[in-house]
């Protein structure tokens, strides 16, 4: 089977997966779409807004400089709508994409225009400053026709950030701990349809068209929302989070830049000026 983002032919990998022999791209052999995962509402505050406060944080003082291109900005899965929120705070016309209907409601209730539909049948175009698109490429149908259309909805010069797990962390060192430590209850590896490589996500956005496209490390998510550190528990994951974050960033410096290990990769791709 050829590879859904290179074209180049893929082979068996753990299971369920093929993995493209070229550009590194993990992908499920049977994708099963889900709009979001139902979670308890003390998770769902952790989830989505706690453990991610400094992502967005990040990512905003990333954005501050764009705003002299226009203020309108999009942010595909957006969920309750807690980046928009900051967003807004920032001085940015923020709006959102969100499928699920529950998440809508509330996004909407804090006064945000939310597209319901996937982005891809939006009749929306060249109008927004900066996309953001967090942790949505790897659950989406199709990431080639979503970035595609991504590139088409922002204006000249307008910038994308995305946030994707890195797959060299989750089918590799993540995978092999969970192997090692299954009796203490870990499950630091994460799989979805899609899993990028730092090679895939590049190839994924150069053939969409976007250019000018870095990718680093991304800071962790705080504590542990998702209980992934069985054990452990929430506080020394955290730490251990952050200890592994740290010698994620000392290989990417040592290595010159070329070698990115940590749980999650960050991405920021630009549109041509024409």
């Amino acid at each position: 089977m050829k590879c859904p983002i290179c074209g180049n032919i893929s082979e068996s990998y753990e299971r369920a997966f093929l993995k493209c022999r070229f550009c590194g791209l993990i992908f499920s052999r049977k994708p099963v779409f889900y709009p979001a995962a139902d979670y308890q509402e003390k998770a769902k505050k952790e989830i989505y807004f706690k453990s991610r406060r400094k992502i967005f944080s990040k990512i905003l003082e990333m954005l501050e400089w764009r705003k002299r291109f226009g203020k309108k900005l999009l942010d595909i899965g957006c969920a309750y709508g807690d980046f928009l929120e900051m967003a807004g705070e920032s001085g940015w016309e923020a709006e959102g994409v969100e499928i699920d209907r529950k998440m809508v409601c509330r996004a909407e209730k804090r006064g945000f225009r939310i597209y319901s539909e996937p982005v891809e049948k939006l009749n929306i175009g060249g109008e927004y400053s900066a996309v953001t698109i967090l942790e949505v490429l790897c659950l989406s149908e199709d990431p080639v026709s979503m970035a595609g259309k991504v590139y088409g909805i922002l204006k000249p010069k307008g910038l994308l950030i995305a946030r994707e797990f890195n797959a060299l962390f989750h089918f590799g060192i993540a995978f092999r701990a969970m192997k090692a430590f299954n009796f203490l209850g870990i499950k630091p590896a994460i799989s979805h349809n899609y899993n990028f490589t730092p090679r895939s996500i590049k190839i994924l956005l150069s053939n969409a068209g976007f250019e000018d496209i870095k990718i680093r490390n991304s800071m962790p998510t705080s504590g542990d929302p998702y209980g992934t550190g069985g054990f452990f528990g929430g506080i020394l994951t955290g730490m251990i989070k952050k200890a592994y974050f740290a010698f994620s960033q000392i290989v990417y410096f040592v290595t010159f830049r070329k070698v990115l290990i940590s749980s999650a990769l960050l991405i920021t791709a630009e549109k041509g000026e024409k």
